[in-house]
C-alpha cells in the first residue's frame, strides 16, 4: 500500500459525499418546511388537535436527521496541523493534539461514512465524511508530525 501524497491544504474529507449530504440535508429541511406549511393551511381550514403531536414529532425527527448530517465538517491537512473551516473562521490544530480517526457507532451508511477525530483539550469531536484514503492521509500527516527532525 502506498502512502498518498500530502501537501499544504490537502482535503482530508470526502468532498463528493460532503456536497451530496448538504444537498440531502437541505432537501429534508425544504420538504419538512413545505409539509409544515401545507399542514398549517390544512389545520387552519379544519382545526383538530389530533395531528399536532405528529407534526411536532415529524419536525423533531427531521431536525435531528439534518443536524446529524450537517455535523460533518470539511477539514484540510498541512505539515503544521489539521485545518477546520475556511477564511477568517478557520483554525489550525497541531497534529500532536489530533487523535486517530474513528468511526462512530451511528455511522452505518457506507455511502455517507462518517469518521471523527478527538482533539486534545476539547470536549466535542470533529466529524468528517471520509473513507480509507482520507484516513490514510490523516495518519500520514500524524506520522510525519510525530517524527523528530534530526540533523
Amino acid at each position: 500500500m502506498t502512502t498518498p501524497a500530502v501537501t499544504d491544504g490537502t482535503p482530508l474529507y470526502a468532498q463528493g459525499q460532503h456536497v451530496l449530504s448538504r444537498a440531502l440535508a437541505f432537501g429534508i429541511l425544504g420538504m419538512t418546511s413545505l409539509g409544515i406549511v401545507f399542514g398549517a393551511i390544512d389545520w387552519a381550514q379544519k382545526p383538530e388537535f389530533a395531528p399536532l403531536p405528529f407534526v411536532a414529532l415529524f419536525g423533531v425527527i427531521a431536525f435531528a436527521a439534518t443536524r446529524g448530517i450537517l455535523r460533518a465538517r470539511p477539514i484540510f491537512g498541512s505539515p503544521t496541523g489539521l485545518t477546520v473551516g475556511a477564511g477568517a473562521r478557520s483554525r489550525t490544530i497541531p497534529w500532536a493534539n489530533v487523535g486517530q480517526p474513528q468511526i462512530p457507532p451511528s455511522s452505518m451508511n457506507p455511502v455517507f461514512r462518517t469518521y471523527y477525530v478527538e482533539i486534545a483539550g476539547e470536549s466535542e469531536r470533529l466529524y468528517f465524511y471520509g473513507g480509507r484514503r482520507e484516513v490514510e492521509l490523516i495518519e500520514s500527516f500524524r506520522a510525519r508530525a510525530a517524527k523528530p527532525t534530526g540533523g
